[in-house]
């Protein structure tokens, strides 16, 4: 047999996240940027993964099996905003927001609950009296558009989803992607603002930020082919040119763009052993801030308890059903059209199927008849493919990112449908 061969994706990785901080992961493509924050977010599933780490005042070792509980760790007081957002065309921004906060932070005041939806809302800029109903927008299965949010408001919609979670980190996966130059600063400006204002942890993957958007990063995670070449506080990149190849930092203007050339040419130039400085997060002591950690966020990091099975399943299923049908009118139209034709040509096959001039009744052949007309008649009506696929295809992306976000398990999606389906289907032949 053939041994798989492994590829190590990481190497000696190293950095320091501190509260408050807005930090920057750059480095060109292939450097895994994406694999690291997947990582220090607990989202990273497959693979082995080996090495310390120390959040929240605890200290895990990955080597020894602690890797798990440092993931419940970091995924009980952070939150993770994807590269590409997704919301159902047909939803208003405040009940975006609304569904997050009840899927996980469960059952709550009504009236408590809108206030601060739209709190959250007014905080990134979407002010509630305007936007807290209007439609997020999109296509619909069959090319129907819904004109809708911005590409810079659906960034900040994302963005107001996690607030209502109060989480220590916020890691974000290329934000500024599909934005132009002006919206992309004033998305990164909202999450540098509200990293001060609410003393988080922002961590954010770009590939080449604007010079205006770089000089709002505190710190800088530079990453080349899996190697570190530079962690620490932006304002020790002086160092870092001055004493690994010997220039003085470039103007700002040109300081992203020569970061990721140097990371380029990482092993082609300069070789593990002649780098001299890293940054001062190689030899972070982690130990002589870790009682004032322990003591800064025992306060902090009490969430409550998780939501109730029924309760997510039931706010997932109110959710669908106001969405896929209440709304929905091309679904609801088509599937009406799909089911009248059906039941034209199944009554013109089965017409008169076991009808009798006498008065005795129906014979046993006669009987026989009806019901397996009848039974013909249910089983193409609850298993033609199209009674759900061609929701679910349209569906299935929300569905990936909102159980790779942690807000519902995929079986609760599939029990949700599968509840309304039988209730529309059931509905549906019943007219028949």
């Amino acid at each position: 047999t053939r041994k798989k061969s492994l590829t190590t994706i990481l190497i000696n990785s190293f950095g320091r996240l501190e509260e408050g901080e807005f930090t920057a992961v750059m480095g060109p493509s292939g450097s895994a940027k994406s694999t690291l924050v997947d990582i220090l977010a607990g989202r990273k599933e497959v693979g082995k993964i080996e090495g310390t780490f120390s959040a929240l005042g605890n200290t895990f070792n990955a080597s020894t099996g602690e890797l798990a509980r440092l993931s419940k760790t970091i995924q009980g007081n952070s939150a993770y905003i994807p590269q590409r957002e997704s919301f159902y065309p047909t939803q208003t921004c405040e009940e975006v927001v609304s569904f997050v906060a009840n899927m996980k932070l469960g059952r709550g005041n009504p009236v408590e609950r809108k206030r601060l939806v739209h709190s959250c809302l007014n905080i990134v800029g979407l002010s509630a009296t305007e936007y807290a109903s209007r439609k997020i927008g999109g296509e619909l299965p069959g090319g129907i558009s819904i004109r809708g949010l911005s590409g810079g408001e659906r960034k900040r919609l994302a963005l107001a989803c996690v607030l209502p979670l109060k989480p220590k980190f916020i890691f974000i996966d290329e934000i500024t992607s599909g934005l132009d130059a002006e919206n992309a600063f004033l998305i990164m400006k909202l999450l540098k603002d509200l990293s001060v204002e609410r003393r988080v942890s922002s961590v954010v993957i770009i590939h080449q930020p604007d010079p205006s958007i770089f000089a709002l990063f505190d710190r800088l995670i530079l990453l080349s082919k899996g190697r570190t070449v530079f962690s620490d506080s932006c304002i020790h990149l002086e160092r870092f040119y001055h004493m690994n190849y010997g220039e003085n930092l470039p103007m700002d203007v040109y300081l992203p763009g020569d970061l990721i050339s140097k990371a380029s040419t990482f092993d082609d130039v300069v070789s593990n052993k002649d780098i001299l400085y890293r940054g001062g997060d190689t030899n972070y002591n982690m130990e002589e801030r870790k009682e004032t950690l322990v003591e800064s966020v025992s306060t902090n990091t009490t969430r409550n308890a998780s939501p109730g099975v029924m309760w997510k399943l039931f706010v997932v299923f109110q959710r669908n059903m106001v969405n896929q049908y209440v709304r929905n009118l091309t679904n609801v139209g088509a599937r009406l059209v799909s089911y009248s034709a059906l039941s034209a040509i199944v009554g013109t096959i089965f017409w008169q199927v076991g009808a009798s001039d006498s008065n005795r009744g129906l014979n046993f052949e006669e009987a026989s008849n009806v019901i397996r007309s009848t039974i013909f008649l249910l089983n193409i009506s609850y298993l033609l493919p199209f009674a759900s696929m061609s929701v679910f295809v349209a569906d299935k992306k929300f569905l990936a990112a909102e159980s790779a976000l942690g807000l519902y398990s995929t079986w609760m999606y599939g029990a949700s449908q599968l509840f309304l389906e039988f209730i529309v289907l059931t509905l549906i032949s019943t007219v028949e």
